[in-house]
This record gives C-alpha cells, structure tokens and sequence, in this order.
C-alpha cells in the first residue's frame, strides 16, 4: 500500500511541475565552395543546361541556398542551381547563404551560339606527345602532373594501388562525380599494347583542352561530361610495359629482374624479342587471363609456368594489379567499361551478357564502329547461342555494357607509323561513349 502511494505522489509532482520546450537553433552555413564546375569562369551555348554544385560547411547545415543571375535575360538559374544560356552575352551567377549574403560564392557565366558540327582542335594539345608511341610509365608521370597544372578544375588522378616493382596504377577522374553514369575506360592490361596508354592519354588531353569548344554530335564536351564521369586507368600494367620497352633493366627489384631474366633464357632463348613481346605483369602472368571469369576454361591450362605471355596464374585473381582493377569495378560501379587492347583493328562485344544487355551492347558497338570502322571480331558475332569470349577484365564486367576495342594491325608492339590513323579512328570514341550512355538511360 506504501508502494502505491508513493508512486501516485510521484506522478501528481511529475504532472505539476512546468514543462519547458527549448526550440532547435538551426545549424547556420559557414562557407560555400564550388564542387563542380570549376569556380570562376563558365562558358556555355544558347539553350544549354549546366547543374552548378557547391559544398557548403559545415555538412549538417540546414540553411537554404539563394541563387541569383546578375541578368536572367541571358542565363537563368533555378532555385537549385541549374542554369541555363538564354542568349548571347555575359552575367553572373552568385550562390548565396540566406543570412548572410556575406558567404557566397560566384560564376561568370558567358554564352555562345551553339555550334552543331564535330569538333576539336590539336591547337592546345601540347602535352601528350606522339613523336614516339613507346610511352613509358615515366612520360605518364610527368604527362599527368602537367595536365594537372594546366587543367585543375577539370581533371584529377589518384594511385589505385602499387604493382611488385612498387609502381602506381593511376586512376584519373574527369566530368561530374554526382552524376548517376561512370564509365572505366583501361589500357595497357598486356605489356606490349603501351601504345594505348598513349592513346588514351591524348583522349583525355583532348577532352580538357576542348572542353568548352570540343563537339560531339552538336553537344558541347562540356556538356557531355555534366552527365558523365569518366575513370581513365592509362596504364594497367606499368612493369610489364618497362619490361617490354627496356628488358629486364626496367625492373628495380632482383629477385623479379632475375626471375625475367631465367625465364627468357629458359622460353625465349635469350633473344631480346622475348622482352619486346612481353604482355605480362613483373611476375610472367598474363593479367588478362588471371580474372577468375574464364580462368578455369580449357584453352587457359596450356602454359603452366611464369613466362612473357598466356600463364593465367597459380589462382584466380592473384596478382595485385588484377585485385586493383576489382576493386575499382566494384567502387565506381560503371554503366559502361572499354577496354583498349591491341591488334586487330576490330571490336569484342559478346562477354556472356543477359540477351537484354548484349542487345544494348551492340548498339553501343555501332556507335564506336561508326568513327573507328572496326568490324565485330569474327567469333564474336552477334548468335546468341555463339561461345561468348569470357576471358579478361571484361569478362568479369559481364553484367555491364563493355567493349573491347583492338587497336592497331600486324603485331604488337605497334609501330609509331601507325599512331597518326589510330588516332584519327579513335579520337571521338569517348565523346561517343558518354554521349551513348546519356542516351541510353
């Protein structure tokens, strides 16, 4: 009984005593920067649309933004900050916190006349050098570190990971990271193609040195990249290519510079050719065929010992680099993979897709042969009930739209004489392909 009264005195203190409701105080903006595109000055064409994102501090904010054109009669801007060319001339675009106009940030906006016809001018393209197609892992450092200082706002590149001899597998990211469609475009998996890392090293030259002006069926590159966000790998492989370039003499570390060494004399008779066809990593495995998508085929048991090509590994995925690459696939999770290998002249399209994919993977084919005129590989045709080609990176992506694109005729090393047609079929591939993924939803 005690009990009980004690709680009822409780409860009736409880219900007299005043209750205080303290009101939330809204965590306030402290600053504003620009995400993408690059802060300052915008260039965009009559009727264009450009998303502008800012980061504001800290995260949790709960302020509102306030856009503002300087002269809506010439570019527009929503409430979120897309903004969009009305005529020709210059405005600005300021973002703005709603207390305090004091934190802001600007653009200055100039509209152009659209432009409808194809697009790009070598003029500014004076980084990326094709007088020799043998393009080290040592051009593609300094060739990233100028595009970088030449290009800040636009591109950006990263270490994924370091191969055995302690070398970086480079990532560059170029275009929109908020936008829902990635695409990973890989070169140099095998040694010898090092003409692709050249390849899509001018690509991507290309691609910031026309941003503004470049044009790809009447779009604007700039444009292209607002919905697009490309994972440039230029050089899978950077040991195998030292190998194949230089010899063993490429390669830092002993034990792998003697283990190369033995297996030349061993498979290659000590001839310097051994090292020039070399399409391995440092450690005589074909990376290609170390993806566990086909590593169990047949065809891949016939070299069972380290050598310069064909050896799959002693397991599915080894190798570092291959782990690298996986890893890289399963972060960005692209809408659309290509894969630059060489020779041929020709494209792979049939990975063991869905029918629905493998029906998109042709349209996407035909939007590459258009400006390459590269035929479909012959064992690759479109039969549904045809073994697909199953090996490789692209074999592991059989869940998304990939090609393989075989640059380049006879044999690999590709000679330099060969570079200028190259790139004349592939100098639009990557306009081609943001430009598919965008209308391919």
């Amino acid at each position: 009984m005690k009990k009980v009264l004690v709680v009822f005195l409780a409860i009736c203190m409880f219900l007299s005593s005043p209750c205080y409701v303290y009101a939330k105080t809204p965590v306030k903006i402290k600053s504003i920067t620009a995400e993408f595109p690059e802060a300052g000055k915008v260039s965009i064409a009559v009727n264009q649309k450009r998303t502008l994102f800012v980061k504001v501090r800290p995260e949790n904010a709960e302020e509102k933004l306030v856009w503002k054109s300087s002269d809506s009669d010439i570019v527009k801007v929503s409430k979120s900050g897309v903004i969009q060319g009305v005529k020709q001339g210059k405005a600005e675009i300021i973002c703005k916190a709603k207390s305090n106009k004091d934190i802001f940030v600007s653009y200055k906006v100039t509209v152009k006349k659209r432009k409808k016809s194809d697009y790009y001018s070598k003029k500014n393209m004076k980084i990326v050098k094709s007088d020799s197609v043998k393009y080290s892992y040592k051009r593609l450092c300094k060739d990233l570190k100028s595009l970088k200082a030449e290009y800040p706002y636009l591109m950006e590149y990263k270490s994924l990971g370091k191969t055995y001899d302690k070398r970086n597998i480079y990532e560059v990211i170029i275009g929109n990271k908020n936008a829902k469609r990635h695409i990973t475009i890989q070169a140099s998996m095998h040694a010898r193609e090092y003409i692709n890392s050249l390849l899509v090293m001018r690509q991507l030259e290309s691609l910031c040195a026309n941003y503004y002006t470049g044009r790809y069926k009447g779009k604007y590159y700039s444009e292209l990249l607002d919905k697009t966000c490309l994972h440039i790998i230029p050089m899978v492989n950077p040991d195998g290519i030292e190998i194949s370039i230089n010899g063993p003499k490429g390669i830092k570390n002993k034990t792998l510079k003697n283990n190369i060494i033995k297996m030349c004399k061993k498979y290659g008779k000590g001839k310097k050719r051994f090292y020039t066809r070399w399409k391995a990593n440092a450690r005589g495995v074909d990376l290609n065929r170390n993806y566990k998508e086909g590593w169990y085929r047949k065809k891949y048991k016939a070299v069972k010992k380290p050598t310069n090509a064909m050896y799959k590994g002693k397991s599915p995925e080894s190798e570092k680099e291959t782990k690298i690459m996986i890893k890289q696939f399963k972060s960005v999770k692209p809408k659309v993979v290509i894969s630059y290998h060489s020779v041929g002249s020709i494209i792979y399209t049939n990975f063991g897709q869905s029918y629905s994919l493998n029906k998109k993977n042709q349209s996407l084919y035909k939007a590459v042969k258009v400006l390459t005129h590269y035929k479909r590989a012959s064992c690759d045709k479109y039969k549904f009930r045809a073994e697909p080609t199953y090996g490789g990176f692209v074999g592991h992506t059989n869940k998304t739209n990939t090609l393989t694109i075989e640059t380049g005729r006879k044999e690999a090393p590709v000679k330099k004489k060969q570079f200028k047609r190259i790139w004349k079929e592939n100098k639009y591939v990557l306009p081609a392909v943001m430009n598919w993924t965008i209308e391919n939803k």
